[in-house]
């Protein structure tokens, strides 16, 4: 199978938007969903007892678009900055 060329199998979102790094949007609306459902676990178990489906009303959209689109561009637009920022400070001398 190998990785070398890239997935071995063509995902669904190449047919709808080509092979450029279209594969995260397969992938970013899962992870929204885990960092919703983490987040709302959290403020839940707070000592406000927080009910974040109530504050969203909609999360089963919340969660993929919102967390999903929001954790996407932290990724690849806000990350690529710390990397290069805390790089330096791991250089062996």
């Amino acid at each position: 199978v190998g990785g070398a060329k890239g997935a071995p199998m063509m995902p669904h979102t190449w047919f709808l938007f080509g092979k450029g790094l279209n594969l995260f949007y397969s992938t970013f609306p899962q992870y929204g969903i885990v960092f919703y459902m983490a987040l709302a676990t959290l403020l839940k178990l707070c000592p406000l007892a927080i009910d974040l489906n109530a504050l969203v009303g909609v999360p089963a959209i919340a969660a993929p678009l919102g967390f999903g689109l929001f954790l996407y561009h932290f990724a690849l637009g806000f990350f690529p900055f710390i990397q290069k920022a805390v790089a330096p400070l791991f250089k062996e001398a």
